[in-house]
């Protein structure tokens, strides 16, 4: 949504009108479909945030015969912390995303009732398919006699299987952030390249016109990425094509773990 909405004031000087909702005139030129959010709402997100909500901002201008504005926000809602973003409601504007903002809104629109939030997890309980049987058996004898105690042979750690979970689960989010930074750079690139028929020496020469804030990588490096092919490296010789190096800790978004480089062309290995 971010690069059709540049795309689109790059020819018209300014961002487009909204209706209920939506930017007008964006499809099918700059983006094939409109993306609708997935359904039904989770985590921290009730409905009436769920849907995405384009909202042009600033005094109108008119080209030709449409009005455009200098700016633009578009509501989501993010049911957990996912890409480095926090949950909750988030929006994107021209500058990038900020997440995890204020009630827009009344407290109702944007907070779930406990009743619903235990509605919800009382529907997702049901779906999960699990069982479970534990027994145990003890016998106390020798009242203050010290004993070192084993675990048994095959036993399960617990607290090591949860542990090691959430490390996987945030290994997993770092990678999607280095992902979608790559997009978001690649875009910026392009549209770098529209105006000035050449891409940059570096990249902070693309902030905050063509990017609101130019991304680095999640820290620690994870996985397969030591702590120096972790940083995102950017070059560029003639400045008619260039090169942008990162590393993935694990295999994400159909591409292997290990360092990968991003040019004009895409991502290859």
């Amino acid at each position: 949504m971010a690069t059709a909405l540049e795309l689109y004031a790059y020819d018209n000087n300014g961002y487009p009108e909204g209706q209920n909702g939506i930017p007008l005139n964006l499809s099918p030129t700059y983006i094939g479909e409109m993306p609708v959010a997935p359904t039904p709402a989770d985590g921290k997100c009730t409905d009436y945030y769920n849907s995405y909500w384009y909202t042009p901002t600033g005094k109108p201008t008119v080209r030709g015969n449409k009005n455009v504005y200098p700016n633009y926000e578009i509501t989501f809602c993010l049911g957990g912390i996912t890409g480095g973003y926090g949950a909750g409601i988030a929006k994107l504007t021209m500058n990038g995303i900020e997440a995890s903002i204020e009630c827009p809104s009344t407290k109702e629109n944007c907070e779930k009732s406990t009743e619903a939030e235990s509605q919800q997890t009382l529907e997702e309980i049901k779906q999960m398919d699990f069982g479970a049987e534990i027994s145990y058996e003890a016998t106390f004898k020798d009242y203050g006699v010290n004993k070192e105690l084993t675990a048994p042979q095959n036993s399960l750690d617990i607290l090591e299987l949860i542990t090691g979970a959430l490390g996987q689960a945030k290994s997993q989010s770092a990678d999607a952030k280095r992902l979608a930074d790559m997009r978001q750079l690649a875009a910026a690139l392009e549209l770098y390249f529209i105006d000035y028929n050449a891409y940059p020496d570096n990249l902070s020469k693309m902030a905050p016109m063509y990017i609101g804030v130019i991304p680095t990588a999640p820290v620690p490096a994870g996985g397969a990425c030591s702590e120096q092919d972790n940083s995102y490296a950017y070059t560029s010789a003639n400045h008619q094509n260039y090169q942008l190096t990162f590393c993935l800790g694990s295999a994400t978004g159909g591409y292997a773990a290990g360092k990968h480089t991003l040019t004009e062309a895409g991502i290859s290995n």
